[in-house]
């Protein structure tokens, strides 16, 4: 499946992905795409195959992330106020050994303070 990264404001593309075959981001989401640039995911929309009438599932043929930029302590609603960790999710998603974030996939093996945020 294709995934387009765009930037919500200017409808830029700031990446275009062939074959992800990855767990789609979530509304909400921080994610990084370039070393230093960190992006929280406004929308995800989907776009389907053409429907050759039947009635089995279409197939995703493309999904387009909306971004925004990620600045450190608002990352959107869910963490307004919130410590976030270095991984972009909030204190509170932490466990002693791991994050929730991304739908517990979240790749963070314990809570790092953003410096200065």
């Amino acid at each position: 499946m294709d995934v387009r990264f765009v930037e919500k404001a200017t409808s830029r593309e700031v990446m275009h992905e062939h074959g992800w075959s990855d767990e789609l981001p979530r509304k909400g989401d921080v994610i990084q795409l370039a070393p230093g640039e960190k992006w929280v995911v406004a929308e995800v929309d989907w776009l389907f195959a053409e429907d050759d009438g039947t009635h089995e599932d279409v197939p995703l043929r493309q999904a387009v992330v909306l971004l925004e930029p990620y600045h450190a302590g608002s990352a959107g609603p869910s963490t307004t106020g919130k410590v976030l960790c270095e991984c972009g999710h909030a204190e509170d998603m932490h466990t002693p050994i791991r994050c929730a974030g991304k739908g517990n996939t979240c790749e963070c093996t314990g809570f790092r303070p953003v410096s200065g945020g």
